[in-house]
């Protein structure tokens, strides 16, 4: 499920916008859930490591594409 309607997107957004999905979020959840649980730290102190490194790199990912492609 996108948030996005592809067919009004320019086609060098497709897929940046693509990836910002439901999935996506439900994993970043996912991996804070996770990440608590197997390093028993605080949820505020998981949800600033997730903050700080997966999606970071993800829209660096995201930028890259839409430069490269």
């Amino acid at each position: 499920m996108n948030f996005f309607d592809h067919e009004i997107v320019d086609p060098e957004f497709l897929y940046p916008l693509k990836s910002l999905n439901l999935f996506e979020a439900v994993y970043c959840l996912l991996l804070a859930v996770g990440l608590h649980h197997f390093t028993r730290k605080p949820k505020s102190e998981v949800a600033t490591i997730i903050l700080m490194t997966y999606l970071p790199l993800l829209l660096l990912w995201l930028a890259f594409y839409m430069v490269v492609y």
